[in-house]
């Protein structure tokens, strides 16, 4: 999985204190509860706060029998590359009747809450997950708040439903990460009261990160599970990575460290945005790791400009009959709205597909587009002719793979700015001096890792996604 050197993954980096869920000791902002206290300081609060679901819950058990929570198996697994518009897919399979999916990525922290709460029952398991997910991923992993939230009371019935209807079933049927992710899905259904088009719907699920161990996981789980990635133009896609990459780690040192109120000029560890926007995408342009026949990739730009198109392949290749509401950008049944350099809008946006390259010089781009040929001729992207030609490729990573990257100078210049000078001035001396030093092992790093993609790529031992 991708990170920037030397800096917590930002997957890790949503701890920030929610302002809908209950709080207390069992859920410390500044870090991740014992599993043991935070499950109990939930599952304390529901019985505290228990109202007479009795009926609520009884009233979802018809719905509930019309699903066969066993049998469903067919699932699609979302991941991204880069800013690929991994969300904006999943918002067009929201409202397909024969589909279950939550809101990105509610669903995203599933595998390592189950291993982290394996001393729960199921049931409680689901009670807790919505909690875990929040802190765990922020608003976006939010099931209560926020423009696409449930209704916690009918989420908390229909697990009672679920319950009634299975719990005779024993633990060697229901303490399987399997059932769990199913059991959630199907929960998560009925809160909304959806009536599938047949028992046994199909799953979407979004790992999001490229992670070989969870792929595998996932399929071992689900032997016909499929995966979706999303791919863009490489050099929009460096570009907008990296200004991503930027952000998370300003945000990460900052007030959302942990919660604690850190300020990106107290922070102990350095930014590294443009090693973590290259390694990043030259690791995570491929299928996973034995995964590459049940492995299909979304161009961005096609459902910015050809949406019914690229639709009507993602159903044939999910499985489900096309149906108009894949047009819709929906979370839940309600719009989900982009936001963009202070523009919002919904749905597909053409002028959001133009490459971009304000953090790339010349000399990049032409340094990726020989590195990354791969990527840019099997998903259609435009690459220069003269590149087509082994040598010239070959001559053009030479020359320029020891020139700092543009991004590599913007990412010193806010580490010096942001850390390095304020640091000085506060008498962290050994700190800010260090800065250069950071600064200098991340550019060597760097050509380390290039030079090993470029040993690979060059031979043609780099397999890419296949693009519907």
């Amino acid at each position: 999985m991708g990170g920037a050197p030397g800096l917590t993954d930002p997957r890790t980096h949503w701890m920030k204190p929610s302002k809908t869920l209950p709080r207390g000791d069992w859920v410390d902002a500044s870090r991740e509860a014992p599993p043991e206290q935070f499950a109990q300081g939930v599952l304390q609060h529901y019985r505290d706060s228990a109202a007479d679901l009795a009926a609520l819950a009884a009233g979802k058990q018809a719905l509930a029998g019309l699903y066969d929570v066993a049998g469903i198996v067919r699932i699609v697994n979302i991941c991204f590359w880069g800013r690929s518009g991994s969300y904006l897919l999943a918002s067009y399979l929201d409202d397909h009747d024969d589909i279950l999916t939550m809101p990105m990525v509610a669903s995203l922290s599933m595998y390592t809450f189950f291993d982290r709460f394996a001393f729960l029952s199921v049931w409680d398991k689901l009670l807790v997950y919505p909690t875990y997910s929040e802190h765990k991923c922020g608003p976006d992993g939010a099931f209560f708040s926020g423009d696409s939230a449930i209704d916690e009371s009918h989420y908390r019935a229909a697990v009672a439903a679920l319950e009634a209807q299975h719990r005779r079933r024993g633990p060697q049927w229901l303490n399987t990460s399997q059932r769990f992710v199913q059991l959630l899905h199907v929960a998560y259904a009925l809160a909304l009261e959806r009536r599938p088009a047949n028992a046994r719907p199909l799953i979407v699920y979004a790992q999001h990160w490229s992670d070989d161990g969870l792929a595998a996981r996932y399929v071992a789980d689900f032997p016909q599970g499929l995966f979706l990635h999303t791919v863009r133009d490489p050099i929009a896609n460096l570009d907008s990575w990296f200004e991503r990459q930027l952000w998370l780690q300003k945000a990460g040192m900052g007030t959302a460290l942990f919660g604690r109120g850190y300020r990106i000029d107290q922070a102990d560890r350095y930014l590294s945005p443009a090693a973590a926007t290259i390694i990043d995408l030259l690791s995570w342009d491929r299928p996973h790791r034995g995964m590459a026949d049940r492995s299909r990739a979304v161009r961005f730009e096609d459902m910015h400009k050809d949406l019914e198109a690229i639709m009507r392949r993602v159903a044939a290749w999910i499985g489900v009959d096309y149906q108009p509401s894949m047009l819709a950008s929906t979370f839940n049944g309600r719009p989900h709205v982009n936001e963009s350099g202070n523009k919002k809008w919904v749905g597909s946006n053409p002028a959001n597909a133009a490459r971009r390259s304000r953090n790339l010089f010349a000399t990049d781009r032409w340094f990726a587009a020989a590195l990354m040929r791969e990527d840019f001729t099997d998903w259609g992207y435009a690459f220069p002719k003269l590149l087509r030609q082994g040598w010239a490729r070959t001559l053009v990573i030479g020359v320029l793979w020891v020139l700092p990257l543009k991004m590599e100078w913007v990412g010193a210049g806010q580490l010096l700015q942001l850390q390095a000078w304020p640091a000085l001035r506060q008498g962290r001396v050994a700190f800010a001096l260090g800065a250069l030093a950071h600064i200098l092992g991340r550019r060597l790093r760097l050509m380390v890792f290039l030079a090993g993609q470029a040993a690979q790529r060059l031979r043609g031992r780099h397999e890419t996604l296949r693009v519907l």
